[in-house]
């Protein structure tokens, strides 16, 4: 399992890269799936879209993310903020037996979804939010 992302869900995503942008942090990668995503939340299937980009540190990647349409634990995140902490992500080669792993230390399932590129669960371990993600192609 290798750390390699910090994400923070955002109201506005042309605000916040702006920002950030205003304190040095010039090269994102932005990029709006308009494609929706199949997901497990709340005991139901649901959809969203969202927007995302992306910052390269040495070591990990800032991740900002602004959901666009539907219901997703980003939605609850927000409030009347502009910013909120969203996960630790950690990359994995084996999702499901990570998954396994983090549920038998009694942590909670809070959504799992597959997309064309990626499969990933939220889990919240001892209050942490992590995101547990495996690439689907190499």
């Amino acid at each position: 399992m290798n750390f390699e992302q910090v994400c923070v869900v955002v109201k506005d995503m042309d605000y916040a890269v702006s920002l950030l942008k205003g304190i040095g942090m010039q090269d994102w990668f932005v990029d709006e799936a308009n494609t929706p995503v199949w997901a497990y939340y709340d005991g139901r299937l649901v959809t969203y879209t969202f927007k995302m980009a992306f910052f390269e540190f040495p070591g990990f990647q800032l991740e900002l993310l602004q959901v666009l349409s539907g219901d997703t634990r980003h939605n609850n995140l927000l409030s009347n903020r502009e910013f909120a902490f969203s996960h630790f992500g950690f990359h994995v080669d084996n999702l499901m037996w990570e998954l396994k792993e983090y549920l038998n230390k009694g942590a909670e399932l809070e959504q799992f979804a597959v997309t064309d590129k990626h499969c990933y669960a939220y889990v919240k371990y001892a209050g942490l939010p992590i995101k547990i993600i495996q690439r689907l192609y190499k």
